[in-house]
């Protein structure tokens, strides 16, 4: 084989050697980047939006569109030989080749990412969601440390950190699908429990300092209690929509109560989905929200559940006959059109 060859198939296993993989595998990365870039520009732009929201800072939401990737891939190989030859005049003629080869090559990729970002201005209710989110001190926090494990997500601003707690996690998620995503006609609410609110009891209370809690045992801005119902609902995380008797409405997130006390006086465990009727509040602060533990007691409720909804009510037999009889009537009534 001769040295230019020898050259050539070398170059080409190197320019192959940069250039192998497998197309669909490198076309599924891509895809799961993007998606990633995605959920980045859409949790970046929540987070500002809530903290703008809570310093009284005007803020906009952007939907974006139209997004794509473009890679540059850009490859180069070199191969330097060379060859040496010896030779021995004397009988017999000896001749000695040397051969030799200096293999380089480089690679290089450049990525472009292009989107279209149009504001949101025709609806309200995206704008109405952050302000109540940013604005109630149960939901979002602030302080001046670092919340650590007690965040569900956390930026650093201003050298004050912004945090949504971990009990606030579903409440997060729920803000972020309902102002992105989940755009469009609104869905059919679904069926909740209705009853009242027989008692109030183990009522906390704690003090806040700079948004985190200290002195547990003080009276102070954050308080929880368990509410105990008029009506049994499947054990689990709620939110219940309460009416007082002063004729204002408003909402409580509540959590389930994983233990009761039985007839015998022992504490079991009760079950997900185990009818309840003892559900604990979330904190909520007396002094942002303008109602007490004791102005819920009396009110009127529809309890949501997370996870154990009510079964969707099934017309009556005597309606189902009902409609059935009105379309066989409708079926046998004369068409003016027919002749």
């Amino acid at each position: 084989m001769s040295l230019a060859t020898r050259i050539f198939t070398v170059l080409m296993a190197i320019v192959s050697s940069f250039g192998s993989g497998c197309l669909s595998r490198q076309v599924a990365q891509d895809g799961n980047n993007l998606r990633q870039a995605v959920d980045e520009m859409y949790t970046e732009q929540i987070m500002e939006n809530l903290i703008r929201a809570h310093d009284k800072l005007p803020f906009v939401q952007v939907a974006y569109a139209d997004i794509t990737v473009q890679d540059n891939d850009q490859l180069g190989a070199t191969l330097g030989g060379s060859q040496s030859l010896t030779e021995q005049l004397f009988d017999p003629i000896q001749r000695t080749y040397a051969t030799m080869f200096s293999p380089g090559g480089s690679a290089t990729r450049s990525r472009t990412m292009s989107f279209v970002a149009n504001p949101v201005t025709d609806q309200n209710d995206v704008y109405e969601a952050y302000i109540k989110f940013a604005c109630d001190p149960t939901l979002f926090m602030v302080s001046d440390d670092d919340p650590g494990c007690a965040a569900h997500i956390v930026r650093k601003q201003c050298k004050k950190y912004y945090w949504v707690p971990k009990e606030a996690s579903q409440e997060f998620f729920n803000l972020a699908m309902t102002t992105t995503f989940l755009r469009g006609p609104e869905a059919a609410p679904p069926g909740a429990y209705e009853g009242t609110i027989l008692s109030v009891t183990s009522v906390v209370k704690t003090n806040l300092k700079d948004g985190m809690p200290i002195i547990p045992t003080l009276p102070g801005d954050l308080t929880t209690a368990q509410l105990n119902l008029s009506m049994p609902v499947p054990s689990g995380d709620a939110t219940m929509v309460a009416k007082l008797t002063d004729g204002r409405t408003i909402r409580v997130f509540l959590k389930r109560i994983p233990t009761r006390i039985d007839e015998d006086g022992k504490k079991v465990n009760v079950p997900d989905g185990e009818p309840t009727t003892a559900f604990s509040t979330r904190p909520w602060s007396p002094a942002a929200t303008g109602y007490t533990e004791l102005d819920l007691v009396g009110a009127k409720v529809r309890l949501y559940s997370n996870d154990f909804p009510p079964d969707a009510p099934v017309p009556a037999p005597k309606t189902l006959h009902r409609i059935k009889a009105d379309l066989n009537y409708l079926r046998n009534l004369p068409n003016p059109i027919r002749r």
